[in-house]
């Protein structure tokens, strides 16, 4: 039987959302998502399942209780979440840490036509007072803080609107060598980078650099949802936002010393010695002599005819996208990893529902869940999955 946190894995992967009310374990789940087996497993488990997901004893704060909003200390300091320290300690101390010296961030460019950039700039600032988040800086004690008040950040532009291909293809280099792997200061305002390069034919290129310390993906995209609101209307109409990431981190922090939170912390100190080691991969070479680490992304990208017959049959397995994906990519690591047993780590955007603003606020929600992996056993890829 496998561990109840590859059997949660499993249910996350295929968005199955598992809860207990009133003693009894309920679910919600896609379309096709829930299978008989897993149906099935969930019933042989649900004593195990009601007493791990069980609510609090009476008197007890949920998880779920609605945080309240406290903008009267919004730019107190706060503490980094787990996470969020990790990337600190290892951005911050790049002797202590193979590899280290690297900030968690991204780094992407847009081209379009026509693009106004005064009013893009108008945008964007207009999100930096509407998202604490974006006004972030983490101090050398390792809190958090909101700044009150920034200048207005103004999009370096330059004009290459006259200059000829080899001219541009060195200047677009240039920048992406420069902001590609920029760590920024993280005691310093601002913690993003917007460039714009003019071309000709009314073109503009922006090249966009984000520090994942204070931003995760789905916070990205959700600033990019908004900017083009901002954008295309030329007003601000936005909902007003009441809830900060620090209203969000103190309720999570103090719902982690519920009953709940300690019961959630004893079995995955219980499930720590038990479970297997990182991936033993070969290396060209020992990480140690590595200096300056540079990343890049390696893609491979399905037409949408392939994508859509790989999720046709995921789905008639009972195999969510995210399942499939998953289940692959473990399949790879184990054709070089030395070990048939390992631990992956699956990131996921945590955005618990405390508050109905949660998914209209900007930071790092994201948490780690370790996935056991055992590929020692003969069964086929369906049944990994």
């Amino acid at each position: 039987m496998r561990p109840v946190d590859a059997l949660l894995a499993d249910l996350g992967s295929r968005d199955i959302r598992l809860w207990v009310e009133d003693g009894r374990l309920r679910f919600n789940a896609p379309e096709g998502a829930m299978t008989a087996d897993l149906r099935q497993e969930l019933t042989r488990r649900k004593g195990e399942l009601v007493d791990l997901l069980g609510t609090p004893p009476a008197g007890e704060k949920a998880p779920a209780t609605a945080i309240a909003p406290d903008p009267a200390h919004a730019g107190d300091p706060f503490p980094l979440t787990n996470l969020q320290r990790a990337y600190w300690i290892g951005r911050s101390d790049p002797d202590s840490f193979e590899l280290g010296g690297v900030s968690a961030h991204v780094y992407f460019e847009l081209e379009g036509e026509k693009l106004d950039l005064a009013r893009l700039e108008w945008a964007w600032n207009t999100l930096v007072k509407r998202h604490g988040m974006l006004r972030a800086v983490v101090d050398a004690d390792g809190m958090q803080r909101v700044l009150a008040e920034v200048p207005p950040y103004r999009i370096d532009t330059a004009d290459l609107t006259a200059a000829g291909a080899e001219a541009i293809a060195a200047h677009v280099d240039s920048a992406r060598a420069d902001l590609s792997h920029y760590v920024a200061p993280a005691d310093a305002w601002p913690l993003f980078v917007i460039r714009a390069t003019r071309l000709p034919r009314d073109r503009v290129r922006l090249h966009v650099s984000f520090d994942g310390l204070v931003f995760d993906a789905s916070s990205i995209l959700l600033l990019a949802r908004e900017a083009w609101t901002l954008y295309s209307s030329g007003r601000d109409d936005l909902p007003p936002l009441s809830l900060g990431f620090r209203d969000y981190v103190l309720a999570v922090a103090g719902a982690e010393e519920s009953e709940e939170g300690r019961r959630a912390r004893a079995y995955w100190e219980d499930r720590l010695d038990g479970l297997p080691a990182a991936p033993d991969l070969p290396l060209a070479k020992p990480l140690s002599t590595i200096g300056i680490p540079r990343f890049s992304r390696r893609a491979f990208r399905l037409d949408r005819d392939r994508w859509g017959a790989l999720k046709a049959q995921a789905r008639e397995a009972g195999l969510t996208p995210s399942a499939l994906l998953v289940s692959g990519f473990a399949d790879i690591v184990a054709l070089w990893a030395r070990e048939p047993k390992f631990t992956i780590n699956l990131s996921l955007f945590n955005r618990l529902p405390l508050h109905p603003e949660v998914d209209s606020v900007v930071g790092d929600f994201t948490t780690l869940s370790l996935l056991e992996i055992d590929t020692t056993a003969e069964d086929g890829f369906v049944e990994r999955a």
